[in-house]
Order: C-alpha cells, then structure tokens, then sequence
C-alpha cells in the first residue's frame, strides 16, 4: 500500500503544480481545496482510509508549499 500511496502522491503533486496559478499567491484554504479536488478524483479506484487520505493530504500540502 505504501508504494501505490507513493506513486499517488507523485501524480497528485504533478497535476496540482500545472493547475495552480503561479502568478499570484494561493491561500491555504485554496491549497487544501485543490489538494481535496484531486484527492477525490484520483481515489476512486484505490481504496484509503481516512487516516491515510489525511496523511497524504497533509504531506501533498507540504510538498507543494515546500515546507
């Protein structure tokens, strides 16, 4: 499992990172409402739990704001 969350996270930030507007400064609140976006249309086919869909979203948050 920690392997397809791996390849997961490394999509979700690749999509995340064309879709965000670079031209101007992106609250938190839009940064975790992206993140949720793509969270939801990416786990479709895999099954997470809600513990590991926190993790993964607080690490594609800190991935993307480079924390």
């Amino acid at each position: 499992m920690q392997q397809k969350s791996e390849c997961l996270k490394k999509e979700i930030r690749e999509l995340l990172l064309k879709e965000i507007d670079l031209s101007r400064d992106i609250s938190d609140e839009e940064m975790y409402e992206l993140i949720d976006i793509q969270l939801l249309k990416q786990c479709k086919e895999l099954f997470l739990t809600v513990k590991e869909k926190k993790i993964l979203r607080k690490e594609l948050f800190h991935s993307v704001r480079r924390l």
